[in-house]
């Protein structure tokens, strides 16, 4: 699967990899399926382990392409009544306020934004600049990741709190919290039919810009 990834052989690439596990599978901690997920990373290519995250990819794409949304679809679709977490690696966070610069409207109608602490901070400055009450954060800020900012979101997910995760991982170094991300991916794991988790900007871009395309041909 790696080869296919990278296309090696050249007999066609994989454009994605689909990785359900039960809780608590130590094969998601070999190290092979580590690097499978990471090449996917850095080649952008969506890196899938729940259920939700699968349907959810699979009716973005249908929307792209121009069909028309699966009537059940407009359930998932609650943003106003759903918490979405934005975290991002340092070398990420531009990416991240890129993100959230271009989908801000979308962002900005879930119920509630969680961040790890640098990301909330400076989602919540950008947010304030684009009209945001400045006595209402737009994002509420826990620790930052290696102070155990991952871990809360985890438990924030295993009781129900949160839906959505989108994590830009900056895949080429080490992180020092790494066993705290790994608990966070095993949360979202266990609740496979109920968070949708999007693990690099390729996919949340796309997962984004069919959603407004949802909500714009709502009537």
């Amino acid at each position: 699967m790696t080869a296919a990834i990278l296309d090696t052989d050249g007999s066609g690439a994989l454009d994605g990899v689909i990785h359900l596990a039960t809780p608590g599978d130590e094969s998601t901690l070999a190290p092979e399926v580590r690097t499978l997920k990471r090449l996917c990373l850095v080649h952008a290519k969506p890196y899938l382990i729940t259920e939700a995250s699968v349907v959810e990819l699979i009716e973005a794409e249908r929307i792209l392409c121009g069909l028309s949304p699966r009537p059940w679809n407009e359930l998932r679709h609650r943003f106003a009544y759903q918490t979405i977490a934005l975290i991002a690696h340092d070398a990420l966070k531009p990416c991240m306020e890129e993100f959230v610069v271009k989908h801000f409207a979308l962002l900005s109608g879930f119920s509630r934004r969680i961040c790890t602490g640098t990301t909330g901070r400076r989602l919540n400055e950008l947010a304030r600049q684009r009209g945001w009450p400045a006595d209402d954060a737009w994002a509420t800020c826990y620790e930052s990741g290696p102070l155990g900012g991952d871990a809360q979101i985890a438990e924030l997910v295993l009781s129900g709190r949160c839906q959505r995760v989108i994590f830009f991982h900056d895949a080429r170094v080490s992180h020092p919290h790494e066993a705290d991300m790994l608990l966070l991916e095993r949360a979202i794991a266990a609740s496979t039919a109920e968070v949708v988790y999007f693990s690099g900007a390729a996919v949340a871009y796309r997962w984004a810009e069919a959603a407004e395309r949802e909500l714009l041909d709502k009537p």
